[in-house]
């Protein structure tokens, strides 16, 4: 109950996040959904405002994309995992522009509604494609010790710079680190 509250949580903010609802509405609407999560809450309710904020989206003319990833543990719980097909369902019938696109570990749907769900694969990446986005996402500063654990001691906190004459090797010894392998080309 507690995963289904915060994505419905999630989705309620988001809409209002981009301008599709009044001030006092998004505040009433966040405000108010731990009383409307109450064990006697009305399921369709809930659905409804998530619908209502989607279509509010919708309306500037545009489609509209919503991504939910990592929906395994909510799919794990049978109770959740029914609620969600029913909320991603009304929400398919009630937009016209909207694409929903799922994340997770194993295909959770055959369909949703009159909605065919296509399940699509991922591959995991090769490692020198994961050390490539390890360095586009990465958030702080590397140093020199971050690829090698023998110099650490000789680098004191050396900043690692890229450019073009090194930009091979930075990948190749990325692409090779224990932690980046222990993952398995899996990102996340």
């Amino acid at each position: 109950r507690l995963l289904l509250t915060a994505f419905v949580r999630s989705l309620v903010q988001a809409t209002c996040r981009f301008g599709m609802c009044s001030a006092t509405e998004s505040t009433t609407s966040v405000d108010d959904l731990d009383d409307l999560l109450s064990p006697s809450a009305d399921a369709r309710l809930l659905r409804g405002r998530v619908v209502q904020g989607l279509q509010r989206l919708e309306a500037s003319g545009n489609r509209a994309l919503l991504v939910v990833d990592g929906i395994d543990e909510l799919l794990a719980k049978p109770l959740a995992a029914d609620e969600l097909r029913k909320v991603f369902t009304e929400v398919l019938l009630r937009t016209d522009r909207l694409v929903l696109v799922l994340g997770a570990r194993q295909a959770p749907f055959q369909a949703l509604g009159a909605h065919k769900v296509v399940a699509y694969h991922l591959e995991p990446l090769r490692f020198i494609d994961a050390a490539r986005l390890f360095l586009w996402r990465v958030h702080r500063p590397l140093v020199v010790a971050d690829l090698s654990e023998a110099a650490e001691e000789a680098t004191r906190g050396l900043p690692l710079i890229m450019n073009v004459q090194n930009r091979s090797l930075v990948l190749s010894q990325l692409s090779n680190h224990p932690l980046l392998r222990q993952c398995n080309g899996i990102p996340g």
